[in-house]
């Protein structure tokens, strides 16, 4: 069975003046709360425990929005206060709570998904790491870091944060991740050795790749990753692009300012 976690961080400098009193997860996009809709799509697939790692001061929202879910529904929901220290000592103390057994799905509260990445995940048979993005043809979407480099139909060949131009084929990275075997001892050995204390998920995952070599991505088709207000922004028209309430001709347009907004974040070479 596959337990989810959503790293939910704190507020994002990036986001000016929303960013300093909202964290990013509890954005509004489109009709309803970003969290809400990441619980919502997760629900929809058989997931047998949900932990929701964020700062001990957004604790009492989190209570608040997710009270009205219903008691089966909120049952499945664990929270746990993120530690200060480093991502690789909040994703160890989630690890102490992790129901013995249950292999880990880690999922970015800030992420805004147009399609459900969840669906199919929950059933997937899981030996190495299966990251799960956007494959990508469009050169420029690989320029820019967090970026996945694959070979074939979905092997990895190593995940890259920083900025590069080599990568030729591969994926943007939404930062969700099926972690395989042995993903709690290999951070416990990160956190052993000093000089790995600021590491981010993409050099973990790199780290576990150079390790194991079995990682493969998964396509989940098109998602933001909000960090900033253009992003908020780009998010806020795919979603009512897609949206089932809203007419054709609001849709089309929406799609249309969504494309503009996403070459603007390209050539400003920032991540989507």
């Amino acid at each position: 069975m596959i337990s989810v976690i959503i790293l939910a961080g704190g507020v994002g400098s990036r986001m000016k003046e929303v960013g300093t009193a909202i964290p990013k997860f509890l954005l509004p996009v489109h009709e309803e709360i970003l969290l809400l809709r990441t619980l919502r799509q997760i629900f929809k697939s058989n997931f047998c425990q949900i932990i929701i790692c964020v700062q001990l001061e957004y604790i009492e929202w989190i209570d608040v929005l997710i009270d009205h879910l219903g008691g089966e529904k909120k049952s499945k929901i664990q929270i746990v206060p993120s530690r200060e220290l480093s991502l690789l000592d909040s994703l160890a103390c989630v690890g102490k709570v992790l129901s013995d057994g249950k292999t880990p799905l880690l999922v970015l509260g800030d992420v805004y998904y147009v399609g459900n990445p969840f669906i199919g995940l929950s059933d997937i048979n899981v030996e190495g790491d299966i990251l799960v993005g956007k494959m990508i043809s469009q050169i420029s979407e690989m320029h820019n870091g967090g970026v996945i480099e694959t070979q074939g139909l979905d092997t990895v060949i190593r995940v890259a944060k920083h900025p590069t131009t080599d990568i030729k084929r591969g994926a943007i990275w939404s930062g969700m991740a099926l972690c395989g075997e042995g993903f709690f001892e290999d951070i416990e050995e990160l956190i052993r050795d000093k000089e790995h204390v600021n590491l981010n998920l993409e050099d973990i995952f790199e780290y576990r790749n150079r390790k194991y070599h079995n990682s493969r991505i998964r396509d989940s088709g098109d998602f933001v990753n909000i960090n900033s207000p253009i992003h908020h922004a780009y998010a806020n028209l795919l979603a009512l692009a897609y949206s089932g309430s809203a007419n054709d001709n609001v849709k089309k347009t929406a799609l249309l300012c969504a494309d503009e907004v996403k070459e603007l974040i390209l050539k400003n070479g920032e991540q989507l």
